[in-house]
């Protein structure tokens, strides 16, 4: 992934948040740039979430939830094209890529607190945009395993396709005034039964959230937990049959990103993170406080040639803490927040070995945020 945007000014205009939409019955079909965020996560999802600019694509999905005898179903359907980045590599070569993707959600019938669902997104290789619109059946392809092998064999050829699936799932309970939801998913399918009870974490990445608000201090006051665990990380044990990286494609050059960002979890390849809030809300505003913690491209740190006195201690690390509020007026909102993050070893640089020395490096960096809202409502 880039490490910046390069080192001049830019100037652009888009389209932002766009769509046109035409309803036929139960479905709604149209184009758009909008961000997809599919499954139950807040601060990151597995297969498509608002972290990388929205990308041009198609799209069928249904205009109201659809009923059956078994529930209420939610669908959508897209086709789409992604754009390199302009800072990626030096590579002359700068084909488009194309995304399908499909996920289906459903809320079983006397069952309405829980929600199960099925994501995937299929990548490929493109000679032009123009090609792009009708590989709407491209999420029906059987990608195969074109990342076995990563990161040592470098026979493999880009060229072709690739893939993300995830099955999610979240369960309310509204006395309780709490929910739990996670996602789980994988860069390829099990060979066969076999293969899927040998090793079912090959190429995994999951995550597990809950909230939890109860009424506090005040007839209307309520205090809110949040808990999130992401992770793509793959395990040590099963280094001799390494599966890639997620968002990341030998077939598939910039893989899973559209203009250099990952188009999943925020946290990025190989990598993980955990999350915290706790909250006080109040009819007119809320505060809170936050922490977080996220370990950046542990795939690549384990995969690389790193001499064996460097790596235990050379991990690259993210610890951050803030503070939060918002107040809601006649006018609108007013939010703030104040954030303090410390990298630590950032990019693994550690060259005197262990335990800590004067030449790793880290980072600090402080940020405030001041947002105002006109005509919106807490």
């Amino acid at each position: 992934m880039p490490l910046r945007f390069g080192d001049k000014p830019q100037n652009q205009l888009r389209a932002g948040q766009s769509s046109v939409f035409t309803d036929v019955g139960a479905v709604t079909a149209g184009f758009s740039t909008e961000h997809e965020w599919w499954g139950p996560g807040i601060d990151n999802t597995l297969v498509l979430s608002n972290n990388a600019p929205g990308f041009p694509h198609l799209i069928i999905r249904n205009s109201h939830p659809l009923e059956t005898r078994i529930g209420e179903f939610d669908f959508r359907w897209l086709v789409g094209g992604l754009t390199t980045s302009a800072f990626f590599d030096t590579a002359t070569n700068r084909s488009s890529r194309s995304i399908a993707g499909a996920v289906i959600a459903v809320r079983p019938r006397g069952a309405e607190n829980l929600s199960l669902g099925f994501a995937r997104t299929v990548i490929g290789t493109s000679t032009g945009w123009g090609e792009i619109p009708l590989r709407w059946l491209e999420i029906f392809h059987n990608t195969g395993h074109p990342n076995d092998g990563a990161p040592y064999d470098s026979t493999l050829h880009p060229g072709g396709r690739d893939q993300l699936f995830s099955f999610f799932g979240r369960y309310a309970m509204p006395a309780a005034g709490a929910e739990v939801y996670g996602e789980w998913g994988r860069m390829d399918f099990p060979r066969n039964l076999r293969d899927l009870l040998v090793q079912p974490n090959r190429g995994q990445g999951y995550l597990l959230g809950l909230q939890w608000t109860r009424q506090a201090f005040t007839p209307q006051g309520r205090v809110h937990l949040r808990l999130e665990n992401t992770s793509v990380e793959q395990s040590l044990a099963l280094q001799n049959k390494f599966a890639g990286v997620w968002y990341t494609s030998r077939r598939v050059l910039q893989g899973f990103t559209n203009e250099g960002e990952v188009l999943g979890a925020a946290v990025g390849p190989g990598s993980s993170g955990q999350s915290l809030e706790l909250n006080y809300l109040v009819p007119r505003g809320f505060f809170g406080v936050e922490f977080g913690r996220t370990r950046y491209n542990e795939d690549v740190h384990q995969a690389s040639p790193m001499l064996d006195y460097l790596r235990w201690c050379s991990h690259d690390v993210n610890v951050q803490w803030g503070l939060r509020g918002g107040f809601s007026s006649n006018w609108g909102m007013i939010s703030v927040r104040s954030l303090y993050q410390n990298r630590l070893n950032a990019w693994f640089q550690s060259g005197h070995g262990c335990p800590r020395s004067d030449a790793m490096v880290d980072i600090r960096n402080n940020n405030f945020t001041l947002m105002f809202s006109p005509g919106v409502h807490w």
